[in-house]
């Protein structure tokens, strides 16, 4: 009885080497990952994502093809 006992220790601790370290690891590291982007948005490293007005887009697409918006559309 005393073997059965010992065996089934000795199978759950490599069952949770093999789970339990890798599932705790997985945690570990996403709360790493979650620590980093807000220590890195704290900093301004990572700033949002600039919206760009109608008016904006009109000027950087005139630029880009050399003439105003609507002639372009209206060859098409």
């Amino acid at each position: 009885m005393e073997l059965h006992h010992i065996l089934l220790g000795v199978v759950g601790f490599i069952l949770f080497l093999f789970f339990g370290l890798d599932i705790m690891g997985k945690a570990i590291q996403g709360t790493a990952n979650v620590l980093i982007m807000g220590f890195s948005k704290q900093a301004g490293f990572m700033e949002p994502p600039r919206v760009l007005e109608p008016h904006v887009v009109k000027e950087l697409l005139e630029r880009k093809t050399g003439e105003p918006e609507s002639t372009s559309h209206d060859r098409g």
